[in-house]
């Protein structure tokens, strides 16, 4: 059963691609989080999305010459009046919150939402506790732009399966591999 997830629906050779990230229950109790993937997730009942439609970009999913991966980076489709946001992709070694914080001040977003997924190197969380896996997948469970400082709670999930949730430390976590994001402006 899918606790929640969060979904970036973009292209990939003209048609749309899904990337994801979710934390779900499986049969036998355990908890899980991960990659879900659309050609083997269904849906057993109707379900209500929170979504935002994007007027002047979207992802395409496309070859990454650094990672050697196909990931999603945001291109524009084209221009607009105003714009309430924006789509960001952070690069592999750049500190996931300093990197927030930068390109928000350049865009000159003092207060916003923050949704995406992506993977960082391990993680450090406010509480105290540290995941040493050098590879894992996350999901923003709340991110939040306020007075141009970023704040991100996390589920993340290590490459031995274990999963932890709660807020990151600021400039003590790289991006592994991407993150993809959606920044809405507020105020």
């Amino acid at each position: 059963m899918i606790k929640t997830a969060v979904l970036l629906i973009g292209h990939e050779n003209g048609k749309r691609f899904i990337h994801c990230h979710g934390r779900w229950r499986e049969t036998a109790g355990n908890d899980r989080i991960g990659h879900l993937l659309a050609n083997q997730t269904h849906l057993a009942a109707p379900t209500t999305l929170l979504g935002w439609a994007i007027e002047g970009g979207s992802f395409d999913r496309v070859a990454d010459a650094e990672t050697s991966f196909e990931l999603f980076k945001p291109v524009a489709t084209h221009s607009t009046a105003s714009a309430n946001g924006l789509l960001l992709r952070i690069a592999p070694n750049e500190d996931l919150i300093t990197t927030i914080e930068n390109v928000c001040a350049r865009y000159g977003i003092e207060h916003g939402t923050i949704h995406g997924l992506g993977s960082i190197v391990g993680a450090q969380f406010s509480d105290g506790r540290n995941m040493t896996s050098y590879a894992t997948e996350l999901m923003i469970d709340e991110g939040r732009i306020e007075n141009g400082r970023a704040s991100l709670d996390i589920s993340i999930v290590g490459m031995d399966g274990n999963h932890m949730s709660g807020w990151l430390v600021p400039d003590k976590n790289a991006v592994c591999v991407t993150a993809e994001l959606f920044i809405l402006r507020q105020g």
